[in-house]
């Protein structure tokens, strides 16, 4: 009897213990879910609704009977509920309800909507009864701490991954209480061992608390770095193996380049924006005199939310060799060059020889490139090429047949695979050539219409500085060709808000020609939105371009290359989407880059009379490489800029605009400042949940000696003696004093009489004889003191038959309060508080 009461009351402290840290571990989850989706609920009422949910799970668990008729009366609502939505024919409208809701989760994850008040509530109730049922069963029902210690793992992680919200509470409380699990797991698999003296399982828990309070803030004021754990050698050797894996394994593969199977933004083509992949695959080798861009795709439609062309038709081009012939122009009249290639040399050679004001030869705004261009772990139909294209030449060994789209983008009829080469002749413009810009300057809309009713034809002199005649004809194709240009790309789409339309007009007020109007979009863009491979997603119903000046205010070069086109398109000025790879900031050898997809890039290309389509980077930090200047007030993103997963990615930025990092001081500052705030966040929480757990202790542990108290009060007198003197054994015990091995209880009785006795009897000076003699005559007075006849009346009700009385079973309680006296009396007030209300030993 004795055994199985204890056991029981062991096994309701146990129960205890196990439901509170359920229902802590459930809320430190539940909350950090909850807290990352953004629903604004407080702590405590997430707390209070675990709490339940729990309980409510530990009824139905409470035994195979609870389980069965649980199970049975879920079944019958679940069918009842079946049949009725079936009688009233709106089963497939509750489906359909069920349908929107799932729905509605998908698209706030990915913020395409709004808070639903209604639905927010459904969704934190379900994961209030789904993390507190699987806490449950690994904590009660089934304990395994490698399953919550996993589970809460990979939530955090993937949190700090993505870069989502964070609730701090939940995390510090977590990893406390897995450290608590932990401490419960050793002892699960100690307790199992045969021979053993350990508490029990509840009472344990208890005593690991201050353990545990000490690993987690020691674990915490350990200094450490922000940077990742570096082993010189071992990193060699990782990245060598990393390297052979890219070089000779992963491939990239699409039929025609786009920019989203690069690793940028979303994985289908249908949305501009996302978080980015990182993709390191080397896709280019890539040999030139200087570093150029080379473009894949561009897009002329914008939707609101994504590029496409309106027009996807592909032209068989007859002769790429030629792109560029100035032989052309001497032919019969009416025989005009219908190669729109062909006008993208022309156009700038006749806008330098009209506006240029020395008649300065036209080399010296157009140097001549040689390019050479081989594909690695790359397999596609497109051809990568610069704007101005004169040859495009192949190895005699393969003759593709090679196709452009309306946007003047080359492809191949088939996938072309590793080891495919060929050669490009361009002419490269100097944008970055101040007397250059003077020049566009003077471009200006309606040109060739005012050549039309001046001249027949112009003498001017070509790229080899030979003079050729542009007659009537060839002004009047670039006139239509210009017509054709105005009436695509300064398409807006309808939805677009006022208020874009608005700034692009505030920015480019106080200009007087296209191109500082253009200039001044890109200079706004570059200058006053940070870069970050992190943005948060468009919501939907949000015009992209909108959100990013007004809202988001960050991002990459989609945001800032479509949102410069859509500016620049709202002050009537034709622009394009386009996207390609630029070359990596250095050379691997001496002309020779490898592009990888990480290289990955979009830019802007503007229309301008007299020159074509000349391109603009508005991204920063691309601005200062592009131009080739230092004159650039760009900023990155300070989320970005502290995320070591991207730090190779910020070291290669750092070569591609140096400067942009000497505006990054005020980060460190901000660093410092958020991690004392944190360091003294933490400090008020962890004094306030230390608080918690002590009065929570102190209401446990008060409660558990008044009930056991009672309940042995409550007893029939011969089990009440023994259950009280039992107890008393424990509280002697915790203070050193445990039944010695083959000791009676009388001579227990004794001992215990004889430490009381030197305790309160010590030697102050005299004699050790006369000491001794005062003690020896004390000691036969204890012999028959009060605990020495607590202990006989134990031997009576232990080994006699007989009936114990009242009056005995009295005498045995009354004992209690005097042994809680001496133990205050000689351990102290404080460590008998301690003992006492934290540890519950006494």
């Amino acid at each position: 009897m004795k055994i199985l009461r204890k056991y029981k009351t062991n096994l309701i402290v146990s129960n205890i213990i196990n439901i509170v840290l359920t229902v802590l571990t459930s809320f430190s989850i539940v909350y950090a879910l909850i807290f990352t989706l953004g629903f604004d609920y407080s702590p405590i009422k997430i707390l209070i609704f675990t709490f339940f949910a729990v309980i409510i799970y530990s009824i139905i668990f409470l035994n195979k009977l609870t389980l069965i008729i649980t199970g049975i009366s879920i079944g019958i609502v679940a069918c009842s509920r079946l049949i009725y939505l079936i009688y009233k024919k709106t089963l497939f409208e509750s489906l359909n309800a069920l349908l929107t809701f799932l729905s509605w989760n998908y698209n706030y994850i990915y913020g395409y909507e709004g808070i639903n008040n209604t639905y927010q509530d459904y969704t934190a109730l379900f994961l209030i009864i789904l993390v507190s049922f699987l806490v449950y069963i690994f904590t009660i029902k089934y304990f395994n701490f490698l399953v919550i210690l996993c589970g809460g793992i990979i939530i955090f992680v993937i949190q700090w991954i993505m870069e989502y919200t964070i609730s701090y509470v939940s995390f510090y409380l977590f990893v406390f209480l897995i450290i608590q699990y932990y401490f419960k797991y050793v002892y699960s698999k100690k307790g199992q061992e045969p021979a053993n003296d350990y508490a029990v399982s509840g009472v344990f828990t208890i005593y690991v608390l201050p353990i545990s309070f000490a690993v987690f803030i020691i674990s915490f004021a350990l200094p450490k770095s922000n940077n990742p754990i570096e082993w010189e050698w071992l990193d060699k050797q990782i990245n060598k193996v990393y390297d052979f894996i890219n070089d000779n394994f992963k491939y990239t593969s699409y039929d025609y380049f786009s920019f989203n199977s690069t690793g940028f933004g979303q994985d289908d083509d249908a949305k501009l924006g996302g978080k980015v992949r990182i993709d390191k695959t080397p896709v280019l080798k890539v040999e030139t005199q200087k570093r150029i861009y080379l473009k894949g795709a561009c897009r002329d439609f914008y939707t609101g939310y994504s590029w496409i062309n309106s027009n996807n038709a592909l032209n068989l081009l007859e002769d790429p060799s030629t792109l560029f012939n100035p032989d052309y122009l001497r032919e019969i009249k009416n025989n005009v060059v219908e190669n729109e290639h062909f006008y993208e040399i022309l156009e700038p050679i006749l806008g330098l020889n009209l506006f240029s004001d020395n008649n300065e030869p036209i080399e010296n705004f157009m140097e001549e490139n040689t390019v050479n261009i081989t594909y690695l772990n790359l397999r596609t139909k497109t051809l990568f090429t610069p704007s101005k294209l004169l040859k495009l030449i192949f190895p005699s060994t393969m003759k593709p047949v090679i196709y452009t789209d309306n946007e003047g983008i080359f492809s191949s009829g088939q996938k072309l695979g590793k080891g495919f080469q060929y050669t490009l002749n361009t002419y490269d413009l100097k944008y970055s050539d101040n007397n250059f810009k003077d020049i566009l300057r003077k471009s200006y809309t309606g040109l060739y219409n005012n050549m039309l009713s001046k001249y027949s034809s112009v003498l001017i002199k070509d790229i080899n500085g030979d003079t050729i005649r542009i007659n009537f004809d060839y002004i009047r194709r670039l006139s239509e060709r210009a017509k054709q240009i105005y009436s695509k790309y300064i398409q807006l789409p309808e939805g677009l808000p006022q208020r874009v339309v608005d700034l692009a007009k505030a920015i480019t007020s106080e200009k007087n020609n296209n191109f500082d109007r253009v200039k001044s979009i890109e200079e706004y863009l570059s200058n006053n939105y940070p870069y970050t491979l992190k943005p948060n997603p468009t919501p939907r119903g949000r015009d992209f371009v909108d959100y990013f000046l007004f809202d988001l205010k960050e991002g990459y070069c989609t945001y800032y290359a479509t949102a410069m086109v859509i500016l620049v398109r709202s002050i009537g000025i034709p622009a394009r989407y386009v996207e390609g790879y630029m070359l990596p900031p250095e050379p691997v050898e001496e002309k020779i880059y490898e592009v990888t997809n990480q290289n990955a890039h979009a830019w802007v290309e503007v229309y301008f009379e007299g020159f074509g389509w000349i391109p603009f980077e508005p991204t920063a930090p691309f601005v200062y490489s592009f131009y080739n200047s230092s004159q650039y007030t760009g900023t990155i993103s300070g989320s970005f800029y502290e995320d070591p997963y991207y730090l190779e990615y910020m070291e290669m930025l750092e070569m591609y605009a140096p400067s942009i990092f000497d505006r990054l001081p005020h980060l460190e500052n901000q660093e410092a400042e958020d991690k004392g705030m944190s360091f003294g966040l933490f400090l008020i929480w962890t004094v306030i949940a230390l608080l918690l757990i002590l009065v929570l202790l102190l209401i446990i542990n008060l409660s558990r000696s008044k009930y056991i108290l009672n309940r042995i009060k409550r007893m029939s007198p011969k089990e009440s003696v023994i259950a009280i003197v039992e107890h008393y054994i424990k509280i002697l015990s915790a203070q050193g004093y445990p039944v010695a091995p083959g000791e009676t209880p009388l001579e227990y009785a004794e001992r215990i009489n004889r430490y009381f006795v030197f305790e309160k009897y010590s030697y102050k000076g005299e004699s050790i004889d006369s000491f001794t003699r005062r003690i020896r005559d004390v000691e036969e007075l204890y012999k028959h003191s009060m605990f020495s006849k607590v202990m006989e009346i134990f031997i009576f009700a232990r080994y006699s038959t007989a009936e114990i009385t009242q009056n005995q079973k009295e005498t045995a309680l009354a004992f209690y309060d005097k042994l809680i006296a001496e133990t205050k009396d000689s351990m102290g007030v404080i460590k008998y508080f301690i003992y006492r209300y934290i540890l519950g030993r006494i």
